[in-house]
């Protein structure tokens, strides 16, 4: 057909990364969903998706991959390669050690706050969930948040 441009791709490559992060008195975690149909399926159960596991025995070198290092701090990161047509929703689930939680480090003003219990094992997390839209190659676009609590995984 004369005069038509090229064609836009159906399907494109987007990567999302699973990881985990030393930050402050806690660790920051980062997990992907896609959403399949009406569900949100976790990105790491999504089957046939190429993936790049980071590699605690490579160092940082012209030749590597940037994505098979594991930067200070990191415990795991693994970023998936999946081909998903344009317009796909997908959601970034950060969890991260609250920040009023940090200020307040005093062993004896949290055994106080608890009445004499015993210390929590954890941090109390903060939550933020943001989703996108595939609109291109490596190309998210965020959708406004919503408000209440985002649809369970499957």
């Amino acid at each position: 057909m004369l005069g038509a441009g090229p064609t836009q791709p159906t399907r494109v490559e987007v990567e999302l990364e699973n990881s985990s992060y030393i930050e402050g008195r806690g660790v920051r975690h980062t997990h992907w969903d896609v959403q399949v149909n009406d569900a949100w399926v976790p990105i790491d159960e999504l089957r046939g998706i190429p993936q790049v596991e980071a590699d605690p025995e490579l160092w940082l070198a012209p030749d590597v991959d940037q994505r098979r290092v594991i930067p200070p701090g990191c415990q795991y990161r693994i970023t998936y390669v999946p081909r998903l047509p344009l317009g796909t929703k997908v959601r970034k689930r950060v969890s991260k050690p609250r920040e009023d939680a940090r200020h307040d480090s005093s062993a004896a003003t949290l055994k106080a706050a608890l009445g004499g219990a015993s210390l929590p094992r954890k941090l109390p997390l903060a939550v933020k969930i943001t989703e996108y839209r595939v609109t291109g190659v490596n190309a998210l676009e965020p959708l406004p948040e919503l408000e209440g609590k985002p649809p369970k995984k499957r």
